[in-house]
């Protein structure tokens, strides 16, 4: 596969998407977790739009890496992000750990 153009239109409705499920899940009794937790429906609602707008990140990022980069994929472990943790935790066995307060 080689590289081509984003598409305006999906880059757009892939974030209109995140946009919604963020003001959906926003919209729930967040005030306290009693509040929240009355309702069983809340629980299974946060849910369904944290999922809805997480398939719509993981969806645009597989847009950019066909298009931008040419890379067909169906699973995102096989690519960058993974190369890019393992370095990340290697460079952090290097570090002093944060001491809690």
């Amino acid at each position: 596969m080689s590289p081509a153009q984003l598409s305006e239109r999906i880059v757009t409705a892939r974030l209109a998407w995140v946009r919604e499920m963020t003001a959906r899940i926003r919209s729930l009794p967040l005030a306290s977790y009693e509040r929240f937790a009355a309702d069983e429906r809340n629980v299974a609602s946060a849910e369904s739009y944290l999922r809805r707008a997480l398939e719509a990140l993981l969806d645009l990022g597989r847009h950019v890496l066909a298009k931008a980069f040419g890379i067909a994929t169906t699973e995102y472990k096989a690519h960058g992000p993974r190369r890019a943790f393992t370095e990340d935790r290697r460079a952090s066995a290097t570090r002093r750990p944060a001491t809690w307060p």
